[in-house]
Order: C-alpha cells, then sequence, then structure tokens
C-alpha cells in the first residue's frame, strides 16, 4: 500500500508541476503585446465617385433607359463603358462592360461583344467605331 501511495503522489506532483508551467506560459504569453503590422496605403480609389460620373454622363444622355422600337425590332439604350475583356467561350472573342440605367434609376452593367474572331477567318467587328473606356455609346439589340 505504501508503494502504491508514493505513486499517487509522484503522479499528483506531477500533475500539479505540468499545470504551473502551462498557467505561468499561458499567462506569459498573454501579456505579450504585438505591434500590428503597419499597413501601407499607397493609392484608394473612390468607387462611389466612379459611379457618380457614370451616373452623371448616362443622366446627360439622348435618352434614359431601355427603349424598343416596333419597326425594327431592335432595344436601344446608351451605356459607359468600362472595362474589355478576352474569352474564348466556343470562338474567341471580346467583350466590353457597359454600365446603364435601370428603370428605377439604378446603376446596373452587361457585357457586350465587340469583335468575334471565327476559325479560318477574319475578326467580325460588332462596332462601327473604336471605343475606350468611359465613353458614352448608344447600344442596338437586335433579333426577334
Amino acid at each position: 500500500m505504501n508503494r502504491f501511495l508514493k505513486w499517487i503522489l509522484v503522479v499528483a506532483f506531477l500533475l500539479a508541476v505540468v499545470g504551473c508551467l502551462v498557467f505561468v506560459f499561458g499567462n506569459l504569453n498573454a501579456l505579450m503585446k504585438v505591434d500590428p503590422a503597419p499597413s501601407s496605403l499607397d493609392s484608394s480609389e473612390d468607387v462611389n465617385h466612379k459611379n457618380e460620373e457614370i451616373e452623371s454622363k448616362l443622366r446627360n444622355a439622348p435618352w434614359q433607359g431601355l427603349r424598343f422600337i416596333r419597326q425594327e425590332r431592335t432595344w436601344r439604350f446608351y451605356g459607359v463603358t468600362g472595362e474589355t475583356k478576352q474569352i474564348d467561350f466556343i470562338q474567341p472573342m471580346s467583350l466590353v462592360k457597359v454600365y446603364y440605367l435601370e428603370a428605377d434609376g439604378d446603376l446596373s452593367f452587361t457585357w457586350a461583344a465587340t469583335e468575334i474572331q471565327f476559325s479560318g477567318k477574319p475578326a467580325y467587328s460588332l462596332i462601327s467605331h473604336p471605343i475606350q473606356e468611359g465613353q458614352l455609346i448608344g447600344v442596338q439589340l437586335k433579333g426577334d
């Protein structure tokens, strides 16, 4: 019995020592203050300002919103061009992001094709003249 009691006391002593070490090192780490890394803010872009410029251009367009012309079976609207993108979906094509005003006056955007490359043939342009970012353009969608 004496031997059994010694082992219990040794185990209890070791558990107490380990518990004390965990408590001490846990509190030491909690007390250490780490300075946050300084964030470098080189330049910032005001997204709302860009949206306000686009909305201003669209509000000064000849008309706002979509118009359907029955005789030509065509939808027309004015938009402001944004970024351009190249994709290779079925055929390689160039797209331009076009911002427009919805019926409730909210700013929205869509992608419009500007050029399609058919295999073995020259590129087919869908625009009448080159466009640049931020330009007011008239968009025309034909179809049945």
